[in-house]
């Protein structure tokens, strides 16, 4: 569970792959996503992934269409990221690499970082707030190893795979 709400907004500029991201975010909070800048795919084919060096923190794959952009949400109150914040101090931020891929043709959109700063609330010091798991479309997330390299793997509810996401370093999968 989440311990507040905010707002995000990731403008793509599709021919230079590359996303601006505006909108303050903490750890913990439950963010509504808005994605502008959409050419050549739907709002339901988009999947946000936010990585601290090969570590995939948060992810979001449930976009749906709100007239020209999508809009969905993302928990930054994830196990990964209570880790990568361990002992830092309230309000520091950390910087991360955040990718949009269009799930129908497995191909990266844009790429930006994301400033998330520290909550000011201490994980275990109120209740109700504890980290969850991060979900994909339908809850399954999953890592293989291919070839010596990390994959996120997103699968739909029949198992097929929904995208597969290169982590940092990664090349593509052929």
């Amino acid at each position: 569970m989440s311990i507040g709400t905010a707002t995000l907004t990731v403008a793509l500029n599709q021919s230079e792959r590359r996303a601006e991201m505006t909108g303050p975010v903490h750890r913990r909070e439950l963010v509504t996503l808005t994605v502008t800048g959409i050419t050549g795919t739907t709002a339901t084919n988009l999947v946000l992934v936010v990585f601290r060096g090969s570590t995939l923190v948060a992810a979001c794959s449930a976009f749906t269409a709100s007239g020209s952009n999508a809009t969905g949400t993302i928990d930054l109150n994830t196990d990964e990221l209570a880790t990568v914040f361990s002992g830092v101090r309230s309000g520091a931020i950390r910087e991360h690499d955040a990718r949009v891929y269009d799930a129908s043709t497995q191909e990266l959109m844009a790429e930006g970082r994301l400033a998330i700063r520290q909550s000011e609330h201490v994980y275990g010091t109120d209740t109700g707030t504890t980290p969850t798991a991060i979900t994909g479309p339908t809850g399954q997330v999953g890592i293989e190893t291919i070839n010596g390299f990390q994959y996120f793997i997103f699968k739909r509810s029949d198992g097929t795979v929904f995208l597969a996401v290169p982590a940092p370093g990664a090349p593509p999968l052929p």
